[in-house]
C-alpha cells in the first residue's frame, strides 16, 4: 500500500495468565488500539460518460480505532 495514509498508532492491551502446568500457559485479554492518519488532500473527482464528478475538496481527517479479545495458548520448552 502506498504511503498515502501514514500516521500514528498507540494501543494497550490488558489480560491475564493461567499456568496450567510447568509447560502450558494459557492467555485471555482485550485490546484496543487507535490509530490517526495525517491530513491528507486526495482528489476525489472521477469521470462518468463524459462528465466530471467533484466529490469533495476538504482534507480528510482519519482515525480509526480497533478494539478486540485474544486467546492464546504458549508451551514453554
Amino acid at each position: 500500500m502506498p504511503n498515502i495514509l501514514d500516521g500514528f498508532s498507540y494501543g494497550a492491551k490488558l489480560g491475564v495468565i493461567y499456568e496450567v502446568d510447568s509447560n502450558w500457559d494459557i492467555e485471555l485479554g482485550g485490546k484496543i488500539m487507535q490509530t490517526i492518519y495525517n491530513n491528507k488532500e486526495i482528489n476525489l473527482d472521477f469521470s462518468h460518460n463524459g462528465t466530471t464528478y467533484k466529490i469533495e475538496n476538504e482534507p480528510l481527517n482519519l482515525k480509526q480505532l480497533d478494539t478486540g479479545v485474544y486467546l492464546g495458548v504458549n508451551y514453554k520448552f
